[in-house]
């Protein structure tokens, strides 16, 4: 009997999807809805420089009116807040609130332990041979 890849990683992917819904830090995400989580993630990982409206607009290819709305709307969750700018007044710099930041570290801890017991029982070598295949995979489908 032949072996169907696709149907096989497809049943992985959703077992994947199923487990991890079933994390905690997923239980916690109720006020992250849509975009707002990439959002969060964007602005965390640019921690380091000052995010503004318009970057979120430029990066996820959103209108000026959506992002004001989105960006209202996180405000009213309490995930992020708006901040004077030291040089332009008349811009406001995006801020995550500490809830928001507690929401990201919990969810890439928790998923990062879910990663670890993923490949719990790999070796190095096929972790990274795993990872070469994926690779290469994702490759065929674009060609």
């Amino acid at each position: 009997m032949e072996v169907r890849y696709g149907r096989r990683i497809n049943c992985l992917s959703n077992r994947i999807k199923r487990e991890t819904q079933k994390l905690e830090c997923m239980q916690s995400l109720t006020k992250v809805s849509g975009q707002n989580g990439f959002i969060l993630v964007y602005i965390h990982k640019h921690n380091d420089t000052p995010i503004f409206q318009k970057d979120i607009e430029s990066h996820f290819g959103i209108t000026r009116s959506t992002a004001s709305k989105v960006i209202t709307l996180m405000e009213k969750k309490g995930l992020i807040q708006r901040a004077s700018n030291n040089e332009d007044g008349r811009l406001k710099q995006l801020i995550l609130t500490e809830e928001a930041i507690n929401i990201i570290n919990n969810v890439e801890y928790e998923m990062d332990e879910f990663d670890k017991k993923l490949v719990s029982n790999l070796t190095e070598d096929e972790k990274e041979q795993l990872l070469f295949l994926i690779e290469k995979m994702e490759r065929n489908i674009s060609e």
